[in-house]
């Protein structure tokens, strides 16, 4: 083609002479497809000429493998041979997906600024999860494939099939210098996906703390509640307290995010923590002011949560930032409930003897060769039984007593120091007997209770001495 500048000398005419495609077969179509995507010469088969935007046996248009391996001479040559820069370069199960996107999803740059300057489509969508070229360049990483499509207008606030914003998927995956490119763009912080997930949340979530710092620099809210399953009801503060991403929750507690908001569940941020074991988290919740005592929809507490796990730090902590000992599941104070921890409401142990383990009705699990029966729940006020801990019976005799076994839950007096305890069956056991251990508990008691733990339901309580 001759250029502007060239003037013929001559008064010849000149006639556009457009040659059509020959038929190729398929191994031609084949070989021109791995030659765009090795990068190897193409010209020569086009010159033929060869159509440019047939499929390979693979499912590839001849364009699209040289985008998305970055052979921007091949893919000026092929877009000189009549390729179409719109058309889907695959039919795999992202179909629709074009050039640009190829190009934009590997980072390769050059490639991505000749597409733009053809007039590629920047807002075309794959046919399926409807990604843009923004989409797949944000969610790897690629900023300056990011900063050239936002420069030449793509829409930052186009969402996939699932709700994601390029700066959602950037947030979930890290990416900060993505993130940053597109606030200062003016991408919509607070924008939600499907599930009114937004990208503080996913970053919150995953941790990614300087992603996290940047959004709330750029006032992103951080009270709005997903509906992601299953963390329905999380907060961006809910979700990092369950991962023990501390530093992720005390950049939220530093912006003042509420803590004692609740999720579907009822559980808030101190809770999910306490359950989880993560006492960092919980030292940092219960020092931004987050409520010790809040249940959850099934009345259970932080504490009662640690305790169920046998979480013995967490459950320290807890209690030594004033958290009810007494609180219990469903609320309310049961028949099986120990009596008070005051010293009035107890007698004081004999000379010599180390605490009295009081016990109380609970229920009654079924028990098989141990020579107890089976009974129903205990009503009423339950009657003490008084079992001194320096006695040295034997496992064996108490689980064949009767009255022992009767007496379902058990008090502790007078040996930790202030620590209260409950320790659910079958959960946490061997940190709990741990615990026991170490503030001085005689090692046959801990026996007692280990046996009780596997032939029926049996409450330990432990109250200040």
């Amino acid at each position: 083609m001759l250029e502007d500048h060239v003037r013929r000398d001559n008064s010849m005419d000149l006639d556009l002479v457009l040659l059509t495609f020959v038929e190729s077969s398929q191994e031609r179509v084949d070989d021109l497809g791995s030659a765009a995507g090795d990068g190897r010469q193409v010209e020569s088969m086009l010159q033929l000429p060869q159509d440019p935007n047939l499929f390979d046996s693979h499912g590839y248009r001849p364009l699209g493998r040289a985008s998305f391996s970055g052979h921007i001479e091949t893919v000026r040559l092929l877009l000189q041979a009549g390729a179409d820069k719109d058309l889907a370069f695959n039919q795999g199960n992202d179909d629709g997906a074009t050039a640009l996107m190829a190009a934009s999803y590997t980072g390769h740059v050059e490639v991505v600024r000749l597409l733009l300057q053809v007039g590629s489509d920047k807002e075309l969508t794959t046919s399926i999860n409807k990604f843009t070229a923004l989409m797949m360049a944000s969610d790897p990483g690629h900023v300056e494939v990011v900063r050239l499509l936002l420069e030449a207008g793509a829409n930052m606030n186009c969402q996939d099939i699932l709700g994601l914003t390029a700066l959602m998927r950037a947030s979930h995956e890290g990416r900060l210098d993505v993130g940053r490119v597109m606030l200062e763009a003016g991408a919509d912080k607070d924008l939600a996906d499907n599930s009114t997930t937004t990208a503080l949340m996913y970053a919150s979530w995953k941790g990614h703390v300087e992603v996290v710092r940047l959004l709330l620099e750029a006032g992103a809210d951080k009270d709005l509640v997903t509906r992601m399953v299953p963390y329905s009801g999380d907060t961006a503060l809910i979700l990092p307290s369950r991962e023990a991403h501390v530093q992720v929750v005390h950049l939220l507690l530093g912006a003042a995010a509420d803590t004692n908001l609740r999720n579907d569940n009822g559980a808030t941020a101190l809770i999910e923590a306490s359950w989880q074991g993560h006492v960092e988290v919980v030292r940092l919740l219960l020092d931004a002011g987050a409520d010790t005592d809040l249940a959850d929809s099934r009345g259970n507490t932080a504490l009662i949560k640690a305790l169920l796990q046998g979480h013995v730090e967490v459950v320290r902590t807890l209690l030594e930032a004033g958290a009810d000992k007494y609180a219990t599941p469903n609320s309310g104070r049961p028949d099986w409930m120990l009596a008070s921890a005051s010293r009035a409401e107890r007698p004081p142990p004999e000379d010599g003897d180390p605490g009295t383990l009081y016990a109380a009705p609970k229920q009654r699990a079924a028990r098989g060769d141990n020579g107890a029966s089976a009974r129903s729940a205990v009503s009423g006020s339950p009657v003490h039984l008084e079992v001194p801990l320096g006695e040295t019976r034997k496992v064996e005799e108490l689980l064949a007593d009767d009255r022992f076994l009767d007496s379902l839950a058990g008090k502790l007096a007078n040996r930790l120091g202030g620590l209260g305890l409950q320790a659910y069956p079958g959960v946490g056991r061997n940190t709990l007997w741990e615990f026991l251990q170490l503030h001085g508990v005689p090692a046959d008691f801990i026996k007692v209770c280990q046996s009780l733990h596997d032939h029926t339901t049996f409450i330990v309580g432990v109250q200040e001495g």
